[in-house]
């Protein structure tokens, strides 16, 4: 018999992959809100943060750009992995960034009466640097190993970002997009699958890219690099690896987590 077979569901229910997927999303979206109520309390908001408030027009299109970037990945991933890398590794090191310059403002704040006496090198030191560096240090090496932490951080990241700079008016609004929302999902999970022959949004979300970094060794020849291509998995969900089901992992897309807020 199937070792997937022979769990039983209270042992399935509590699988690590499953508690920690349900945890950090609920956390993400507690702290995600809490800072945005922060910042607006601090009138930051309007000055320091382009917020971009969603209208009926951009919740209608959703879906329809939505499925077309669907269908783009589907068909076309192969074509366009290599530039979709490199704009996924621009956007995850700004998205790094946001969730990490509140934290390192505060750690350096004993620092800043130093910086006038250091002139250009003052800046090393700040809270935006140190910010900066992170989300470097976090993106190369999801690029260099594709762990799957570095990989949800990055995820975790973007969640905060997105949920930080977009805001919905009103009720009604909120009430359309989840509308929307869940036929999107429902006719690309469910659905998909009888009209283009497969699950278009699994097999979207499992697509892996070959790793630009043993890219660029193979051409260059750069010694102590594997000269292998090992995938890459994009960050556009949050997985954790089973604690029931060796080599399984759990996955959630940050689309499912975002439209909680």
């Amino acid at each position: 018999m199937d070792e997937v077979d022979t769990v039983s569901p209270f042992v399935s229910l509590c699988d690590f992959s499953k508690v920690a997927i349900f945890s950090v999303s609920v956390l993400l979206i507690i702290h995600a809100s809490r800072r945005v109520v922060l910042l607006e309390k601090e009138d930051k908001v309007s000055t320091d943060y382009s917020v971009h408030t969603l209208s009926c027009r951009d919740v209608t299109c959703f879906p329809v750009a939505g499925s077309l970037s669907l269908l783009l990945f589907f068909y076309c991933f192969d074509s366009i992995q290599l530039v979709f890398t490199i704009c996924v590794s621009v956007v995850s090191t700004v998205a790094g960034y946001t969730l990490f310059v509140p934290y390192t403002n505060t750690l350096c704040n004993p620092l800043k009466e130093y910086k006038n006496h250091l002139g250009y090198c003052g800046c090393i030191i700040g809270g935006e640097a140190v910010a900066v560096a992170i989300a470097i240090f976090l993106t190369c090496g999801w690029l260099y190993t594709d762990h799957w932490l570095l990989l949800d951080v990055l995820g975790i990241s973007l969640c905060v970002m997105m949920l930080q700079f977009f805001r919905l008016p009103n009720l009604r609004l909120s009430a359309l997009l989840l509308g929307v929302l869940v036929v999107y999902d429902v006719f690309w999970v469910f659905f998909s699958s009888s009209v283009f022959s497969s699950n278009v949004m699994v097999a979207v979300a499992t697509k892996v890219a070959d790793n630009p970094v043993a890219m660029v060794a193979d051409k260059l020849n750069i010694p102590g690099v594997p000269k292998t291509r090992p995938s890459l998995s994009i960050p556009g969900k949050l997985i954790f690896p089973s604690s029931v089901h060796n080599g399984h992992f759990s996955m959630l897309g940050l689309g499912d987590i975002v439209s909680e807020q």
